[in-house]
């Protein structure tokens, strides 16, 4: 899911919106650990629940 959001947007926008590194969007996009603090930006941004991103 996460790609697929990624690629309606550009990366530094979702940066922005989420709140978020570019460390964090590298490990997002190739599936790697991100804390729940990240997972919880990410869900709040996009109003959407951790279902919706899994």
């Amino acid at each position: 899911m996460f790609n697929l959001i990624l690629q309606l947007a550009k990366k530094k926008d979702l940066e922005g919106m989420v709140g978020i590194s570019e460390y964090h969007t590298k490990k997002l996009t190739k599936n790697e650990t991100v804390t729940t603090d990240t997972l919880c930006k990410v869900m709040a941004a996009l109003s959407c629940s951790i279902d919706d991103i899994a």
